[in-house]
């Protein structure tokens, strides 16, 4: 299956949101929720939000760890997010956080991308073709 298209995207906007939670987190992020260790703030809003609008012209349904706006369905074709897993170090100022972009199809991840927040680490594997850091093997 190629999906060479898919693959960059994601990178891309994994690149982009790590920059939009940089900036978050620089201005001191706000906890807008928060159920025992579960938390949400609002550096994860702004990463879904951006993540969720662009990856949705792509037309593929999108499962986000920050929403329910789609039934996860492991059986579909979609797009499975974590806009920033890690939430609880990120508030907490501890630079261990990531963005994680996947594409699955019928149970089976095609596409992962997780790019580290605070250190210039983008690792991403496409179905076939082994998995990558920065571009090396």
């Amino acid at each position: 299956m190629q999906m060479k298209h898919e693959l960059e995207l994601a990178k891309k906007l994994a690149c982009e949101a790590a920059e939009i939670l940089k900036s978050k987190f620089h201005n001191n992020s706000q906890i807008i929720s928060s159920e025992w260790k579960d938390i949400k703030t609002d550096a994860d809003s702004a990463s879904n939000e951006y993540i969720l609008e662009e990856l949705g012209k792509t037309g593929i349904n999108i499962f986000s760890e920050e929403s329910n706006n789609t039934p996860f369905d492991i059986n579909n074709f979609q797009w499975i997010i974590d806009p920033l897993d890690g939430t609880l170090n990120f508030s907490r100022g501890f630079g261990i956080s990531s963005v994680s972009i996947a594409l699955w199809d019928k149970g089976k991840p095609i596409i992962g991308v997780i790019k580290h927040i605070f250190q210039d680490q983008l690792f991403y594997s496409h179905l076939g073709h082994g998995a990558w850091m920065n571009g090396k093997k």
